[in-house]
């Protein structure tokens, strides 16, 4: 995933329509905007903007915005 200070790497444990829990070892606020990249069942790159809104010692939940 980016954000406007860099592209990271995280592990999505739970995903649904809604939103994502994404573990990462760098910590992120609460109404911090990134772009998702995951793979579609293709192998194509499906990119998916969404907005933190909570955060924890393991990662954060990001709610879904767009999907391009």
């Amino acid at each position: 995933f980016s954000t406007q200070n860099g592209i990271f790497e995280g592990t999505t444990k739970n995903i649904s329509s809604s939103g994502a829990f994404i573990m990462s070892k760098k910590a992120f606020e609460v109404g911090q905007i990134l772009t998702l990249t995951l793979q579609d069942k293709n192998g194509e790159n499906v990119k998916i903007k969404g907005q933190i809104v909570w955060t924890n010692d393991e990662g954060f939940g990001l709610k879904f915005m767009s999907v391009n």
